[in-house]
């Protein structure tokens, strides 16, 4: 059988990120100080951003920097290699992260001529702190066991402890605060230049130095204001042709004490974590290199982005959206994750997901759009009947039992708030809250719908995902011992809505409504498609797949699709907004969330259409491809949107590996056509692609291994607990009792 994994994903030149699968990452959007040894640019521990972590600078004999030339890198999930020469010198870095939430440059020193050498290496921090609650307020700063150890009170009041230093005793350190400069990694900025005694720092505490700062309700204290530099050095001999070894680091945890020094070498520990990782997610591979690539891609992705620092808001693990200012546990893509990692083989993470955001639901039933340490915030339309694909693949009554109540308080905070003349079609409010701003479809509510102001417009998108929320609760119900009448009932009056009140037969298109008087919506956007997602939109609804998806001039675009159709008078590919080119525009750039609703409403219309079929798995390898720097599988990416003629990606934001959107659902039920059910059938039915082989591997499925194998010329073949069980020469749906 072939198989693939991560670490078959193409080394790099152009990528820098690097995460641990904990709550710490490395990932600068516009890095400035990536090619200096460590972590300066710094990092986010959840949704903190801790500045100028650390860096490493090595000094000649006489105290002076060595002259450095990058010369390049090599990115691999596992880690970022770096390298540097200096006359005489090369210099090699491999920088990861390892969990607990350590960060490491693992350095090799190596002296190409010449006599021994003496070098000076010097572990060098940089944390502003204040004295009042602006910022981070230092609690503590000490150097124990040659190992820096800093205690910082966030502006939100969390507790964070850093610890950091070599993977041997430092010679001499220095604690130095000073007023603020220029925060570049440069020797000549350090403090620690004039303090350099006998070839050895001064080993002073200059920590609560200055003028006398007063804080709002005290007397006065010693202040702790301004930029305390800490500096850990030590010196070793470097011998002509031989290479020295050595690991600069630093441990971030949420809490006052100080975490304790990594246990062995933390690029060991990094590997090891890599592995293990691996062992729980499904093995995929196919003679297509873009989807081969993508999967394994975006599994790198989920983990780069996977959080459990089990402090204050977040007490289960789960995936936040993205990096830098996304790094938040997003209600909105919560319901693409609940998907993508419930075909890990442990569903912890998944479950772990929908635990977070029930464990943050407020009083009135609705789940926040937000969830940070500190608290949380927002709202946003989201489905969470995707929670039932992980009792799909893993059931569990008790899990039911936990998200049933929650789920229905959910319903009612919908049925309560949104949906006042109960007209069963439920509230969009604002542009905001659906995580597609800026678009037409808000301007038949109020054209001034763009301004943030409050609006009342009856979403299909949004109603669909009440109604699959409301199946999905009769679903439950069923299981476990409650009554599903209800919940029947009130799915069947939403289905009837959106089929009665929203379809325009004439136009063929699942129309918003707008109150009072309820009058249907002229915009086009991709939301109207999502009736497809279930059992809302049935043969008689067909017509919108045929006459507006499929259609050049609207949604079937050269890199399909836009989330907004290219007819409409506010439609623009290049980003802007009423000629202002926007962060987040959805007038018309192909954004992966809203093509994955397409992709998955297609695909599921092609059941019931089999002429659909080969459209949808166009649209899938194509939504795929798109997602490269010009079309090179070797260089996988996922930004916010991209233009749906150019394939462009909105690079100008700087915002990779933005997890937005479930890819690796679609392969793995797509491509290689692992379809969950409800009861102990395996159905197993891939979309014509074209592939002339692809293999599915340790698929964990209700309890079962599951392998799907297909060979050109072999056919397609089904295995479970390593035995096959069903075989045909071609593609076809084969259904497998277990």
């Amino acid at each position: 059988m072939d198989t693939a994994d991560m670490r078959a994903l193409p080394a790099r030149r152009d990528k820098w990120f690097v995460g641990g699968g904990r709550s710490v990452v490395y990932a600068p959007p516009f890095p400035l100080w990536d090619r200096v040894p460590g972590f300066w640019d710094g990092v986010h521990i959840a949704d903190q951003h801790v500045p100028t972590l650390f860096c490493v600078i090595i000094l000649d004999d006489a105290w002076q920097p060595i002259d450095w030339r990058w010369v390049g890198r090599r990115w691999t999930p596992e880690a970022l290699e770096q390298h540097w020469v200096a006359s005489g010198w090369r210099l090699r870095e491999r920088r990861v992260i390892a969990p607990p939430d350590v960060c490491a440059s693992h350095l090799e020193l190596r002296l190409t001529r010449g006599r021994p050498r003496r070098v000076h290496v010097v572990w060098w921090s940089r944390q502003r702190v204040r004295a009042d609650d602006a910022g981070y307020s230092l609690l503590d700063a000490d150097v124990r066991d040659g190992r820096a150890a800093l205690s910082l009170r966030l502006a939100d009041g969390t507790p964070l402890a850093v610890s950091g230093g070599f993977d041997v005793p430092t010679d001499s350190y220095q604690l130095q605060l000073a007023e603020d400069t220029v925060d570049h990694p440069l020797w000549r900025v350090a403090p620690f230049g004039e303090k350099v005694r006998d070839g050895r720092l001064a080993c002073e505490r200059n920590v609560r130095v200055g003028v006398l700062t007063r804080r709002p309700g005290d007397g006065g204290h010693p202040g702790a204001d301004g930029v305390l530099h800490v500096g850990l050095h030590r010196a070793c001999q470097v011998v002509p042709g031989e290479s020295v070894p050595m690991e600069a680091w630093a441990s971030l945890a949420f809490g006052a004490a100080p975490p304790q020094p990594p246990d062995g070498a933390v690029i060991l520990r990094s590997r090891t974590a890599w592995e293990e990782f691996l062992d729980d997610v499904p093995a995929f591979s196919c003679n297509d290199p873009a989807i081969e690539t993508y999967y394994w891609y975006r599994w790198w992705g989920l983990r780069l982005h996977m959080i459990d620092p089990r402090a204050r808001a977040h007490q289960h693990p789960s995936v936040v959206e993205g990096i830098d200012g996304f790094r938040r546990h997003i209600s909105y893509s919560a319901q693409c994750h609940l998907w993508e990692t419930s075909w890990l083989c442990d569903p912890g993470l998944a479950r772990g997901i929908m635990r977070n955001m029930i464990a943050n639901q407020h009083a009135n039933g609705m789940f926040p759009g937000s969830i940070a340490l500190a608290g949380t915030g927002g709202f946003y339309h989201a489905d969470w009947s995707h929670v039932w694909q992980v009792h799909q693949l893993h059931p569990d009554e008790d899990f039911l039992r936990e998200v049933y109540g929650p789920l229905a308080r959910y319903v009612e905070y919908m049925r309560s708030v949104r949906d006042h003349e109960g007209w069963h079609l439920f509230d969009v409010l604002d542009q905001g809250e659906t995580g597609q701003e800026y678009m037409g479809r808000y301007l038949a509510a109020d054209p001034h719908a763009d301004d943030w102001r409050r609006i009342q417009l009856k979403g299909v998108g949004e109603t669909v995902y009440v109604y699959q929320i409301a199946r999905c609760l009769a679903r439950i119900a069923r299981l476990i011992g409650e009554s599903a009448a209800g919940w029947d009932r009130e799915a069947d009056l939403i289905r009837e809505a959106i089929r009665g009140r929203t379809w325009d037969a004439a136009e063929e298109w699942f129309c918003d409504l707008v109150p009072p008087d309820g009058h249907r919506s002229p915009a086009h956007a991709a939301t109207s498609f999502y009736p497809f997602l279930c059992d809302v939109a049935g043969p008689d609804h067909l017509g919108a797949i045929r006459r507006h998806l499929l259609n050049p001039n609207e949604f079937w675009t050269p890199w399909p699709i836009p989330a907004e159709g290219a007819a409409e008078p506010t439609f623009d590919p290049e980003a802007a907004w009423k000629r202002k080119r926007m962060s987040c525009p959805w007038n018309g750039r192909n954004w992966p969330m809203a093509t994955c609703h397409a992709a998955e409403a297609l695909a599921r219309a092609s059941d019931a259409a089999p002429d659909l079929a080969p459209a949808a798995a166009d649209l899938i390898r194509r939504f795929v491809r798109m997602m490269s720097y010009g079309d090179d599988p070797a260089r996988p990416n996922c930004f916010e949107h991209y233009n749906p003629y150019t394939g462009a990606p909105s690079e100008y934001r700087g915002v990779d590996d933005y997890q937005h959107s479930w890819v690796v659902d679609l392969i793995i039920k797509y491509v290689a056509g692992v379809r969950p059910q409800d009861d102990d059938r395996l159905v197993v039915d891939p979309l014509p692609f074209g592939l002339r082989r692809f293999s599915l591997d340790g698929v964990r499925y209700r309890g079962h291994d599951v392998s799907v194998t297909w060979r050109r010329g072999e056919g397609l073949a089904v295995s479970v607990d390593g035995r096959e069980r069903a075989r045909s020469p071609r593609l076809a749906r084969l259904v497998v009792p277990l």
